[in-house]
């Protein structure tokens, strides 16, 4: 079973940091999950909330503020002391630490309001790197998943589900979709068994707890996503 980071290992650095990332890498995850969003003159970074003020020095929005700001602030000292001047990443600088790492890398874009300038970046970014194969972009709007299908065809695309929101005809309409990203509380054995029916590669978030890594283990997803990697690939080993 497959161990994604959250937010890169999120309880050791200051989740959607490179520090993050490399803690996972060290931690042994196969993979990061980061949140993608863009700033107001159009370049991808990593952050989760829609303003900034949770996890970097600065106030308001994202949307409303240029890279070179948003580069200029703190993304670590909320976390802790040791982390203080830690950046906020843009997405080439993920993919320029991840590439050499073979990691996997899934991108959960936030920004579909800025859908067809939103793909174009990422997809530019993604193949520039040679990194397709390893690079899956998350989303729960199908419609902006299907966008960035016709921007690029070649793409990996994840479809995320939540409580009372499965819609498995819809992923599997999705061509290129490679992954459902479900909440755990979706996971039952005959979804797991309809899901695998159509070929869809599923994935658990987010799973931290020793009672739920036990759960995931019975039911067999194809990985899950937590916030502590470490520790979930100790209590997954066979």
């Amino acid at each position: 079973m497959r161990v994604i980071a959250h937010r890169g290992a999120s309880r050791r650095a200051p989740e959607n940091t490179l520090a993050a990332v490399r803690a996972a890498i060290d931690d042994g995850a196969d993979g990061v999950e980061v949140d993608v969003r863009a700033t107001r003159d159009g370049h991808l970074v990593l952050m989760h909330d829609r303003r900034l003020d949770r996890t970097t020095s600065g106030r308001g929005r994202l949307d409303a503020w240029r890279l070179g700001d948003v580069r200029a602030l703190d993304a670590g000292a909320w976390f802790g002391p040791a982390f203080a001047g830690e950046r906020v990443p843009t997405l080439e600088q993920l993919l320029d630490l991840a590439q050499p790492s073979g990691l996997e890398v899934m991108l959960d874009m936030k920004d579909a309001q800025r859908s067809h300038l939103v793909a174009g970046l990422l997809s530019g970014a993604v193949a520039e790197r040679g990194m397709r194969s390893r690079v899956t972009v998350l989303s729960d709007s199908a419609v902006w998943l299907d966008e960035l299908g016709k921007v690029d065809p070649g793409i990996r695309r994840g479809l995320l589900g939540h409580p009372g929101a499965v819609d498995l005809a819809t992923a599997t309409r999705l061509a290129e979709t490679w992954a459902l990203h479900w909440s755990v509380p979706l996971f039952r054995p005959g979804l797991m068994a309809a899901a695998r029916a159509r070929g869809l590669r599923v994935l658990a978030w987010t799973v931290d707890s020793p009672p739920l890594l036990r759960r995931m283990r019975r039911i067999g997803p194809d990985g899950v996503i937590t916030n502590e990697p470490a520790g979930a690939r100790r209590r997954l080993a066979p």
